[in-house]
C-alpha cells in the first residue's frame, strides 16, 4: 500500500462495509482540502502534493472496486 494512505484501510476490526464508507469520507475531504488550498493561495507545489495524495485514495478505491 501506498504511505499516503490512511491506516484503517489495514484495520482488520473493520468490515470492508465501514471501510469503504470511511475512505470515500476521507476522498470528500481532501477535496475539500484542496478547494480551500486554492481559495487561500496556498503554493501550487503543496496543491500538487494533496492531488497526489487524492489521486492515491481514487486508485485503491478503484482496485478495490475492481477486485
Amino acid at each position: 500500500m501506498g504511505e499516503n494512505l490512511p491506516s484503517f484501510l489495514t484495520d482488520p476490526t473493520l468490515g470492508p462495509r465501514q471501510k469503504r464508507s470511511m475512505l470515500e469520507k476521507e476522498m470528500q475531504e481532501r477535496v475539500s482540502l484542496i478547494d480551500e488550498m486554492k481559495k487561500s493561495g496556498v503554493s501550487p507545489s503543496q496543491i500538487e502534493e494533496e492531488r497526489k495524495k487524492l489521486q492515491e485514495l481514487e486508485n485503491f478505491a478503484f482496485r478495490v472496486r475492481s477486485s
